[in-house]
């Protein structure tokens, strides 16, 4: 019983870390492209990845954005998610 209430109060604590997740300054300055095309043109920086755990969606696309940002990229296309985890090419243009 207790290490039920120990995991309920760590899965708990994961939920409210995710959502806590905020852009910063070079974050805010980076766009998402919906689609590959729209980067094609740009030069490809490298990739980034948000942790692979509970985090919501709009908590990795913050992620991938403020890590974009310290590359010094402007433009991301999200190759993949799953699960909490998502992986995207970071872009200048």
């Amino acid at each position: 019983m207790r290490l039920i209430a120990s995991s309920l109060l760590l899965t708990g604590s994961l939920f409210l870390l995710g959502a806590c997740v905020s852009l910063t300054l070079a974050g805010k300055k980076v766009k998402e492209a919906s689609s590959e095309d729209l980067v094609s043109q740009c030069t490809r920086l490298g990739e980034v990845e948000a942790p692979s755990s509970l985090t919501a969606l709009n908590d990795s696309r913050t992620i991938l954005k403020n890590k974009a940002g310290a590359l010094g990229g402007n433009a991301i296309y999200i190759t993949d998610f799953i699960i909490g985890s998502a992986r995207a090419n970071v872009y200048r243009c």
